[in-house]
């Protein structure tokens, strides 16, 4: 989408108030084109999407000082009412570029990033987000490493965690961060090194596992204590991903040992 279809969506959106009452989610598809039609958005769209819930950008590549500081004021006033930010293939000059867009959206609650990398790693000065800090409730994380970094630095109480990454080391820093405000936690882990004890309002576990690693996933669950754990989740697949034969399926469950269902109750 170019600048002349921006302004063409503009008009007719402007054409219709009542239609821009009820519109919930807002989508950008940049397809790694700039992003400057997005502060054309905002500054038009300013206090007339008031029900927009979400926002969502695909294939973004933010350019160093391509949105001037006041447009950021713009995008808050257009996109006050959101409470889901959705980055998928996103790339950022900076990590602070990335807190200033967060920043802008002040009922941000839900945070869902796939593949979101930022250029360089410098952070804004810690005081500023002591003073505004950002209240997230829930955070999906999908090969973001440095969002996770992110989450580290600026003290995220997140209260739902869903994580997908190969790299464990960032959620086991992220973890103690986030461990007693986190209420369910939803994880895929590469090795089971993982300290569930300072997560103690943790309720909801689910651990996504290859059906070969359910024993050692067994073993460590029997030793977790957390006196608020009421549900646990465990979704086991082969890895082979072709289709399969019942009995196939049947000498597969057969392999786990049964001392593991035993460890589970």
């Amino acid at each position: 989408m170019d600048k002349t279809e921006v302004y063409h969506l503009i008009n007719t959106l402007n054409q219709d108030q009542e239609r821009c009452r009820v519109i919930k989610t807002v989508s950008f598809n940049f397809g790694r084109t700039s992003t400057s039609i997005f502060g054309t958005f905002a500054v038009c769209m300013a206090q007339k999407l008031p029900q927009t819930e979400c926002l969502t950008f695909w294939q973004c590549e933010w350019e160093p000082r391509q949105l001037h500081a006041q447009v950021f004021v713009h995008i808050t006033l257009a996109f006050e009412s959101v409470t889901v930010l959705e980055l998928r293939d996103a790339l950022f000059p900076s990590a602070a570029v990335f807190g200033r867009l967060v920043r802008a959206l002040p009922r941000l609650s839900s945070l869902k990033c796939w593949n979101v990398v930022f250029e360089k790693h410098g952070y804004v000065a810690g005081r500023i987000w002591e003073l505004h800090p950002l209240r997230l409730d829930d955070a999906e994380v999908w090969s973001s490493d440095d969002v996770a970094d992110f989450l580290v630095f600026i003290g995220a109480q997140l209260r739902h965690l869903f994580w997908r990454s190969r790299s464990l080391n960032k959620c086991l820093e992220l973890l103690p961060v986030t461990a007693e405000s986190l209420l369910s936690l939803d994880f895929r882990p590469q090795t089971f090194l993982v300290d569930f004890t300072p997560a103690v309002n943790l309720g909801v576990l689910s651990i996504s596992s290859h059906l070969e690693d359910l024993d050692t996933v067994a073993k460590i669950l029997s030793h977790v204590l957390l006196p608020k754990l009421t549900e646990v989740t465990i979704t086991s697949t082969l890895v082979y991903t072709g289709a399969f034969s019942s009995s196939f399926i049947k000498d597969g469950l057969d392999g786990v040992d049964k001392d593991s269902y035993a460890l589970l109750d």
